[in-house]
């Protein structure tokens, strides 16, 4: 009997260490504004539909979130929102242009360390890692909707609202070598329709639901 129980305790403690070792995932919609700072370069032509300057395409954005904890300090995020823009008519020799929409989509991944002296009671996360940010809507459809691969930076802060839910914000930094290349009728122009080193900033809150 009693190498019954023993055989039963040592299966018991077996099959719980690697369930309390399991990571906790945090899944929830985020909404927040979208930034893009600096300018771009120089080009040897400007398209009106295009905007003047990257600050045109500010807006607010919507998307999701899903952070995986792993142990007391570490964790990992991936990132998927798009903000949308509306860029102003522009008079030109034939006449005034309509105004064009803009959207930026923005999807990131990042490695976190949580830096909060209380775990147990709220989190504070910093992060880095690789982001992928797509330029479309009707201004970059022409132009072939650019991708770039980017640098992502993030500091983030969740605290409990219950047993499941936690409120979330954040804020993320996204640095990348910005390039919408001639097209073809254009291609006798040297340099790009627009070109530059960006870094654009997104600010948001959430919330985050743990489904187990």
């Amino acid at each position: 009997m009693s190498s019954r129980l023993s055989s039963l305790l040592s299966c018991s403690i077996l099959l719980a260490a690697p369930l309390a070792a399991q990571p906790a995932v945090d899944l929830g919609p985020l909404v927040g504004y979208y930034r893009p700072l600096g300018h771009f370069d120089p080009a040897s032509v400007y398209v009106t539909s295009l905007p003047g300057s990257p600050s045109a395409l500010s807006g607010v954005a919507w998307g999701g979130a899903a952070r995986v904890a792993l142990g007391r300090r570490f964790g990992a995020e991936g990132q998927l929102s798009v903000a949308g823009s509306t860029l102003p008519s522009a008079a030109t020799p034939a006449g005034e242009t309509p105004p064009t929409s803009a959207r930026v989509l923005v999807l990131t991944a990042q490695a976190q360390y949580d830096v909060s002296p209380a775990p147990q009671r709220f989190r504070l996360w910093v992060g880095a890692g690789p982001g992928l940010v797509r330029h479309g809507g009707d201004a970059y459809a022409p132009y072939g909707t650019p991708v770039s691969l980017a640098g992502a930076l993030g500091a983030a802060a969740d605290v409990p609202l219950g047993a499941r839910v936690r409120a979330a914000a954040g804020v993320d930094a996204l640095l990348y070598a910005f390039d919408v290349a001639m097209p073809p009728a254009l291609r006798g122009n040297p340099g790009s329709l627009q070109h530059g080193f960006r870094h654009d900033a997104l600010v948001h809150v959430g919330l985050r639901w743990r489904p187990w």
